[in-house]
């Protein structure tokens, strides 16, 4: 990721309290002891909406983190410990933002750690918008935008990948 994506990624993160629509769905499916690791968590809006409700939730953002925190208790920047697993794995509005290496790296390392993993991403309102936005500048393969570095992103096609939700605003699905 070049320095300009990971400034631009970093700016995507919302600063409000409400969690995401997505994130309420995804909270009235879960068991409340099943610990969820949020990758990509921002300021912590949603880990703290998912804690409020009972949730144990480790949470972590390389870019809007704290390296003094731990992730069990807000945000963290640090990596997550190699040794954790998790029942449930999320990311809320994050694999639009990075690019697809990085992507595939996260999905990754969700896979080994969490045994089913909820990937929210930006809808069609998003691939509507930059197919009309006149931008100036590229950023691989996605663009910046006035909300950010942007990118369409579909679900895969993998066996186990389950789409949940899929409107204007965000696509979801579930992989197990």
């Amino acid at each position: 990721m070049t320095e300009e994506q990971q400034h631009t990624s970093m700016d995507t993160a919302l600063q409000i309290d409400q969690p995401a629509p997505a994130i309420r769905r995804i909270e009235a499916m879960l068991k409340p002891e099943e610990q969820i690791l949020l990758v990509g968590a921002g300021h912590g809006r949603n880990a703290r909406w998912l804690r409020e409700q009972g949730h144990p939730v480790f949470a972590c953002d390389p870019y809007n983190g704290n390296d003094d925190v731990d992730g069990w208790v807000g945000v963290t920047s640090k990596p997550v410990p190699w040794h954790l697993r998790f029942e449930v794995g999320v990311t809320c509005y994050v694999l639009n933002v990075v690019p697809w290496d990085v992507a595939r790296q996260i999905r990754k390392d969700m896979a080994h750690r969490c045994k089913v993993r909820y990937h929210i991403v930006r809808g069609t309102e998003l691939a509507t918008q930059i197919s009309q936005y006149k931008f100036d500048r590229r950023c691989g393969e996605g663009v910046i935008t006035s909300k950010g570095y942007q990118r369409v992103v579909i679900p895969p096609r993998d066996e186990g990948v389950t789409v949940w939700a899929a409107n204007k605003n965000y696509v979801a699905w579930r992989e197990v």
